[in-house]
């Protein structure tokens, strides 16, 4: 398998096989005129060579291929790896001179034997080959590309076990290479400027007879063609939801447990009306990226029918009333908790959780009165002893007084006096708690019940909230980033990331200290539980031998009892010392019984500190090696954002990243 992989590699890398030829000019390649439709998913990358650079050159980059995972793991860095291969391997290095304009990977229907591949804890090297040749890679080739002698010598690089094949189809000369017994063969071939790969020569005929205009062309399938005209980048992907659900279906008919394969077959009628999803990246000052899932409305799954509907045109009112400076905001809309609590309940299925069930039943009265979103945003972490945040949270109303009539016993809380305050003509509701670490609050603000960290956010917020002081919406960066005001959306975030990590950086060592800290917690009671345990075990050691010393005793005064008996004397006394031994004994067995138990939980909680205790290293490797270059990477990153929409027959989701 490594040997036939090589070989594909040597092939793309090379630009087509011993035939290509010198060209003074070549056309525009078209990946869409060589393939046929129907493909179940579909990648392409332009300008690879100059993204790649630019990805490798950035600061982000350089930061995550240091990350040094093998340092507590098994797992290596993979970026680190393709970093090193890129230097150091001539293969690799061949196979980059001409993956420099556009490259696309095509799948289609994948015909494997599911019911065989279920059958086995390995995948079936046969089926795996069967997958592989449901894939085409196309690759655009400069115009004057000549490597007749080259490929030839590289092939005798892997033996003689290798062989190459001239074909023709349809007037067209394709090669085949085998690579030996049980090894799939390779199908290649240049259909004007593109170099075109397969692993089964009926698909390499195909893409003949497509170029011929025998077959129907990708160019002419309907839904692709709308989703390239629905965006469009550096990077563009395209999936068909048809074809996906056929494959799948197709798997869970091979699934032998008919449970498992109903309810897999029912979740399938969730794709019902989805079309096709659309993603695509583009890198310029950002990088943005988009996501797009067309549907037919009149079609969608009935419980998914009225949630789109509800969420067409659907605006975000928290945005105002977010500060300008802050380090992340989160709102999701279109929130449906009468849906949600209904597949809470499917699944607890079969459960009897009367506590659940009891929640279930005690939540659904309350549903009405929620609106359709939620979030919060943070505005800074204090470096005190220990990280506080300034968080603030809100979830939506349909009705204020509810709420406001449902709160209002716990104002006479006496764990937490509630002190109203009145601001900008609104009440603010500062609880006092024992410790004044935090002053929290909560207020209402546009049909939100808003919860922060500090009175203080509560106020900014209301002062927000009637257009006096600067929102996010007045942020110079949250304006270039083209997101808007986030109207008629379904979610929106924005994270000034370099910030934000910037702060967590700051209590490294505070984390390591309160790890230290745990850490003599833990082995302090777990020497602790060691010493009872011996206790448990030393009582139990000496009330064995007192019964056993009582057990020796009564068995001499039962046979000296016999004798007396035997001989007509009287023995009462002998009983009653008999049985107050006895007594005595059943005791000391219940005793014994209780101090068994005693010593199996102590022994249990032993090995439950046992198992962590000393874990401390393990995580400050973690920490040093793994957590720490991730948050600095991140700190490269400075500013990561997102919006996603809804509109009657699609989803659109959009990310902005800015990288140094």
């Amino acid at each position: 398998m490594k040997k036939i992989l090589l070989i594909i590699l040597v092939i793309t890398l090379l630009g087509g096989g011993t035939y290509l030829y010198l060209q003074k000019s070549s056309p525009a390649s078209d990946f869409e005129s060589i393939v046929p439709d129907g493909p179940i998913a579909y990648i392409e990358v332009t300008d690879a060579e100059k993204n790649l650079n630019r990805f490798m050159s950035s600061q982000f980059f350089e930061s995550l291929a240091n990350l040094d995972p093998g340092e507590v793991s098994p797992v290596s860095n993979p970026l680190k790896q393709f970093r090193e291969a890129l230097e150091s391997d001539e293969s690799i290095k061949s196979f980059m001179t001409i993956v420099k304009h556009k490259v696309a990977l095509v799948v289609y229907d994948i015909n494997i034997d599911f019911a065989q591949t279920m059958k086995t804890t390995e995948f079936p090297l046969d089926q795996m080959f069967k997958v592989l040749e449901s894939f085409y890679v196309l690759i655009e080739l400069d115009a004057g590309m000549k490597a007749a002698e080259i490929i030839a010598s590289a092939l005798q690089a892997f033996g003689d076990g290798v062989s190459v094949e001239k074909k023709e189809h349809s007037g067209h000369t394709y090669q085949v290479v085998t690579a030996g017994v049980d090894q799939p063969s390779i199908s290649y071939t240049r259909l004007g400027n593109v170099l075109v790969v397969t692993l089964a020569e009926n698909a390499m005929r195909k893409a003949i007879d497509v170029k011929n205009g025998a077959q129907t062309s990708l160019a002419s399938d309907a839904k692709f063609q709308a989703a390239r005209k629905d965006t469009a980048g550096d990077i563009f992907g395209y999936y068909s939801f048809d074809h996906l659900t056929q494959l799948m279906e197709t798997m869970f008919a091979s699934v032998p447990d008919d449970i498992v394969k109903n309810q897999a077959q029912k979740q399938l009628t969730f794709f019902e009306g989805l079309n096709y999803g659309v993603f695509s990246s583009d890198w310029d000052e950002f990088i943005s990226m988009h996501w797009i899932i067309d549907y037919d409305s009149a079609k969608l799954h009935k419980d998914y029918v009225d949630n789109y509907e509800s969420c067409v045109g659907e605006q975000n009112k928290t945005i105002k009333f977010v500060p300008q400076d802050v380090l992340g905001y989160y709102w999701a809309g279109c929130i449906d908790w009468r849906q949600m609590l209904e597949e809470v309940k499917q699944g607890l299925g079969q459960i009897q959780n009367s506590a659940a069930t009891g929640a279930m039943a005690f939540a659904e009265p309350y549903l009405n009165i929620l609106g359709s979103d939620m979030g919060g945003f943070l505005t800074d972490i204090e470096q005190g002893v220990f990280p506080i945040p300034n968080l603030m949270l809100f979830i939506g109303l349909n009705d204020v007084e509810a709420v406001q009539t449902m709160i209002a016993p716990f104002l006479e809380s006496p764990f937490a006096r509630i002190e109203a305050l009145d601001y900008e003509g609104q009440k603010v509701f500062k609880v006092q708690l024992p410790v004044n670490v935090i002053m929290p609050g909560y207020a209402f603000i546009d049909k939100h019940l808003v919860i922060a960290t500090h009175v203080s956010q509560l106020q900014e917020s209301i002062a927000l909230s009637k257009g006096k002081g600067k929102s996010l919406t007045d942020n110079d960066t949250y304006k270039n980033i083209g997101l808007g005001s986030s109207k008629d959306g379904n979610s929106a975030q924005y994270f000034e990331l370099s910030r934000l990590m910037t702060k967590l950086l700051a209590y490294e060592d505070f984390s390591k200290s309160m790890l230290r800290q745990q850490e003599e917690k833990k082995q302090a009671f777990m020497e602790g539980s060691v010493r009872r345990l011996e206790d448990i075990q030393t009582r139990i050691n000496r009330k064995q031998e007192e019964l056993k010393k009582q057990e020796d005793e009564v068995t001499a005064l039962e046979d000296a009892l016999f004798l007396d008996e035997t001989k007509g004397l009287d023995v009462s006394v002998q009983r009653r010392t008999i049985e107050d031994l006895q007594s005595d004994m059943a005791t000391l067995k219940t005793d014994i019984e209780v101090a068994r138990e005693q010593e199996a939980d102590t022994q249990a909680i032993l090995d439950s500190y046992t198992d962590t205790v000393g874990q401390t290293a393990s995580i400050e490797a973690t920490l040093d090696h793994v957590a720490v270059p991730l948050l600095n990477a991140l700190k490269n990153i400075d500013v990561f954002a997102g919006k996603a929409t809804t509109t009657k027959d699609k989803t659109k989701t959009k990310f902005i990243l800015k990288v140094k």
